[in-house]
């Protein structure tokens, strides 16, 4: 199954697209965006310009054979090889670990597999993919585990392999542990890479003939009856935390009885590096995100310290023993877990100019179709803080390196804004002038919001914009306000340049206290309706709900609630995906929806779903959606990435029923060719007074307005 040779001829989705690729230089963002992912250990471009041409890290940095004492002398000349090879290859102290590592841009095949891998998808889809001829040189981190997936394969698929077979693909794992952990790749590097290394040494762990392969190469037993009682202790509060500090008097007190125990004196080495291991976690994890601004410089400059000391310690530990695969499985200190725990980072460098090129779900250039092919956007990368434990939606940001914001309609909503602020901006100052309110309820971390400000900060004056998130969990709202202060930083503009708020409430039809729920592997599915019914399961730990009470709005209240003149700007754009309480939320915006203050709404429809239980609710909830917004003098449409057509009661009703097929997990999205199910979104906006000089009115009208119909 998984025997590996090259696949550079593959295709690969990730080549420029004409005018709007994003040029290295650009995409830095400037000093401060580098500056604050080495802060807080967020994976950054390489700004070396060392890989040019046929170059690579793997080619040029790794000892693949154990021949040279300094690989890859072809990618330098003779006399400048040691300098180049200390310039290119060896991490800085000063710098934030390099990117590349994910091999994102390495090939559409490796891309797939980090995915799959990364977000526990079925690896079936991959036995007959192009995967099997992928060769490890050209991905250091995913060879490593491509050869964990060939032990699984001859030890679970062939249960009768040769026992030849079992040592050889056994050696060949231990073997590519070992060119790792020589290589200049550092271990923050690996922890930040988006491929689940740790997670997959941890199977190897529990299972009885792995550990009897690896106490033949390493007999004896580290860890006494004392020691593995707080290594437990210490290991159930690793694997329950969830952005929590770790205790450190039991990492004391473990450090102490290892210190204690002749027996135990293979470990002693190790106490050192995993004490700034535990360190680092609580740094990264739990005092940076609760710290003032002013103190992140400190504390990250700390972290990093404490990175680079473990990585160095823990090297010339595991070198010691020579078998690192075995090593790692067989110890009973929870080393791999706590490696696990911090392979869930906090804070991503996203690209969001990647969403015209491609996505896991749908091909990118279906929305660069609705700019003009001169327009050239250069967008800087985005500090986007997410939550630092397993979570999907954040699991998705990790692996795909770009905001979750898969709502096309939205997408093309504020892309055809910006792009026609800055088209009319050429002819008319008083354009370049226009104002714009963004709303967004339900915003989880702010992924369509960070998103939407990239595109919109290209296209307007800052002073005139003013984007608002309204989110009801406690640590997601608190999260989408630090990519908030991170953007403001890096883009230089003070809260009162750029109006960028985010808002710990929920809206709905009635103000007050109110329990939401999400189901625990994923904080951006939280809901007021059949949390338990939709996502527990009984015989699993892993997916049951949580409950947490919040403040609940009326949009109409809130509204109100402002000391502005008496006909204030309305809001422009108004974002709605709130899992089912759609129809409460706009219950509660009668007045302001009949009072021209919303301009423009976008739904998704498929959630209505999830606060009914009848027979066939889709007609029902079509009448209560159209019901609802008569007041407001809309017009509308349902959009997709590949088509428009008008919003009358039937395709409404046809839209709410609509399901998601599952994706493919490797396959790519055709960008020419439309998929049999097709997700339509609401778009409806107000034209008559007071939306009418609305610019996302007016460039929603300019696209689609042939194709609406009155609701």
């Amino acid at each position: 199954m998984l025997v590996f040779r090259s696949h550079t001829w593959a295709l690969s989705l990730q080549a420029a697209v004409g005018s709007l690729a994003v040029a290295a230089a650009s995409a830095l963002g400037g000093g401060t965006t580098y500056q604050d992912a080495v802060w807080w250990g967020a994976a950054h471009p390489d700004i070396t310009g060392c890989w040019l041409g046929n170059r690579s890290f793997e080619r040029c940095c790794v000892n693949w054979n154990f021949l040279d004492e300094l690989p890859g002398k072809a990618c330098w000349s003779e006399a400048d090889h040691a300098a180049s090879y200390q310039a290119c290859c060896v991490p800085k102290n000063d710098w934030a670990p390099r990117s590349f590592f994910s091999c994102a841009d390495t090939g559409i095949y490796w891309e797939r597999l980090r995915q799959t891998l990364s977000l526990f998808r079925s690896l079936t889809a991959l036995q007959h993919s192009p995967l099997n001829g992928a060769a490890p040189q050209e991905c250091l981190i995913g060879g490593v585990l491509v050869s964990l997936l060939e032990l699984v394969y001859v030890s679970y698929e062939l249960r009768n392999a040769s026992a030849p077979r079992w040592e050889h693909a056994y050696n060949k794992v231990e073997n590519s542990m070992r060119i790792l952990f020589s290589s200049p790749v550092s271990l923050e590097e690996i922890l930040v890479s988006g491929w689940p290394l740790f997670l997959t040494l941890d199977f190897f762990r529990f299972d009885n003939r792995f550990q009897e392969l690896a106490t033949q190469r390493l007999p004896g037993v580290f860890a006494g009856f004392q020691t593995m009682k707080y290594s437990n202790t210490l290991s159930g509060a690793i694997q329950a935390e969830q952005g929590n500090r770790i205790a450190l008097d039991v990492v004391v007190k473990l450090a102490n009885s290892v210190a204690k125990a002749p027996a135990e004196s293979a470990l002693v080495q190790l106490m050192p590096a995993f004490t700034a291991l535990v360190n680092y976690h609580n740094l990264r994890k739990f005092d940076l995100p609760r710290s003032d601004a002013h103190d992140v410089p400190r504390l990250g400059v700390e972290a990093k310290r404490l990175i680079e000391f473990a990585d160095t310690q823990l090297r010339s530990w595991m070198a010691h023993f020579g078998y690192t695969f075995s090593l790692l499985i067989k110890l009973e200190i929870p080393l791999v877990n706590l490696l696990q725990a911090l392979s869930w980072p906090g804070v991503v460098m996203t690209q969001p100019a990647e969403y015209l090129k491609s996505t896991i779900h749908f091909p990118g250039l279906q929305l660069a179709k609705i700019l003009p092919a001169r327009q050239a956007w250069h967008l800087p990368l985005v500090e986007q803080h997410i939550h630092p434990g397993f979570d999907a939606a954040s699991n998705m940001v990790r692996t795909t390196l770009q905001p979750m914001c898969y709502a096309p309609g939205f997408l093309f909503v504020i892309l055809a804004t910006a792009s026609h602020v800055r088209e009319a901006c050429e002819h008319s100052q008083a354009e370049c002038r226009a104002r714009l309110k963004v709303w967004d309820v339900g915003a989880s971390y702010g992924d369509c919001m960070l998103w939407a400000a990239s595109y919109l900060l290209e296209a307007f004056v800052s002073e005139h914009l003013e984007l608002r998130g309204f989110e009801p969990l406690p640590s997601a709202a608190a999260a989408f306000r630090r990519s908030v202060r991170a953007l403001q930083r890096s883009r230089k503009l003070s809260p009162v340049a750029l109006r960028f708020l985010v808002e710990e409430i929920a809206m709905r039809d009635q103000a007050g206290e109110v329990e939401i729920s999400f189901p625990s592997h994923s904080m951006a599915l939280a809901t007021f309706h059949r949390c338990e019914e939709r996502y527990s399961v009984a015989s699993n730990n892993l997916y049951h709900c949580i409950s947490r009470p919040t403040r609940a709005e009326t949009l109409d209240s809130y509204m109100a609630s402002f000391p502005e003149p008496s006909l204030p700007d309305p809001v422009d754009v108004l974002k709605l995906h709130v899992q089912g309480d759609e129809l409460s939320v706009l219950r509660g915006a009668n007045a302001s929806l009949a009072s021209g203050r919303v301009c423009l709404l976008h739904m998704n429809l498929e959630t209505l779903l999830l606060q009914v239980k009848m027979e066939d609710p889709a007609h029902w909830l079509a009448e209560a959606l159209i019901s609802t917004l008569k007041v407001a003098d809309l017009v509308g449409v349902l959009v997709n990435l590949w088509e428009v057509k008008p919003a009358t009661f039937e395709s409404i009703a046809a839209a709410i029923k609509f399901k998601n097929p599952d994706a493919v997990a490797w396959k790519p999205p055709d960008p020419n060719k439309r998929p049999e199910e097709l997700h339509y979104e609401l778009v409806a906006w107000r034209p008559s007074w007071p939306c009418h000089e609305s610019v996302a009115v007016r460039a929603v009208s300019s696209m689609w307005l042939p194709d609406a119909t009155p609701l």
